[in-house]
């Protein structure tokens, strides 16, 4: 495995432990799946459409490009899942996302879950 790939690992699994245990606190099971944002970063807008691309091919059929820096011209790019957190934070599909990205030049750049609030209502 290339340095640049095992300190990618590196990264994401400290940020994955403090975004795990913050989800806890909200009250989510990580076990349950639910919609997740995977978020990754391109140089360019060929570099975004490959990702894409390999995206849908690995089975992230909402995998969209999203809005070009003005400056760099860099491109995010943003897949969807139906995943649970503790897959997602996962040592072998974090491996499998940023081996993906680095395919076509581009940095897989996390995740991301909504969570809502508990409702003020239901605690009366």
């Amino acid at each position: 495995m290339s340095e640049a790939i095992s300190s990618a690992l590196a990264g994401h699994a400290s940020r994955n432990a403090l975004l795990l245990a913050r989800l806890e606190q909200l009250g989510v099971d990580l076990t349950a799946p639910r919609p997740i944002d995977i978020h990754f970063f391109a140089p360019d807008l060929d570099s975004a459409r490959l990702l894409v691309t390999a995206l849908k091919s690995a089975g992230y059929p909402e995998a969209l490009l999203g809005k070009i820096s003005a400056v760099g011209g860099g491109v995010s790019v943003t897949a969807s899942a139906f995943e649970a957190p503790a897959s997602v934070a996962s040592p072998t599909m974090v491996k499998a996302l940023v081996t993906l990205a680095k395919g076509v030049g581009a940095i897989h750049d996390g995740w991301g879950t909504s969570v809502q609030p508990p409702s003020t209502a239901a605690a009366r």
